[in-house]
């Protein structure tokens, strides 16, 4: 099955961005902040641009990679909703996988200045 836009965002944004990973640090955005950044249509409508943030949230927990969420919505004049911050609560087998790739990242800078010093001095003198 294909997933959504917004949903293989959402997870390609918590995996490159969630350093932090960790139970007790939960990764929080602003509904703004993922329409702009995402490349999504921006309803006129906000509720529909909940709406459709809430369905790939949805998705994201029925994959395993969201434990739970919370939402805490911004109202303007009228009661109209201005923004909605979420806050995303991973599950252990996400942080896991982040921390992981954490690692391994680390590693591999660690390595490359090294290897890569050592392929232009030896460039160099030749």
């Amino acid at each position: 099955m294909v997933k959504p836009e917004l949903t293989r965002w959402f997870h390609k944004r918590l995996a490159h961005n969630y350093t932090q990973a960790g139970v007790i640090n939960p990764y929080s955005i602003k509904m703004s902040t993922i329409l702009r950044d995402s490349g999504t249509y921006q309803s006129p409508r906000p509720h529909d641009n909940v709406r459709r943030i809430d369905e790939a949230l949805d998705e994201l927990k029925a994959d395993k990679v969201l434990q739970s969420t919370t939402a805490e919505v911004q109202r303007g004049p009228r009661n109209s909703i201005v923004d909605v911050k979420y806050t995303l609560y991973p599950t252990l087998e996400f942080i896991h996988e982040v921390k992981k790739a954490n690692r391994r990242m680390s590693k591999l800078c660690e390595l490359l200045p090294r290897n890569f010093g050592d392929a232009r001095g030896s460039l160099s003198s030749s």
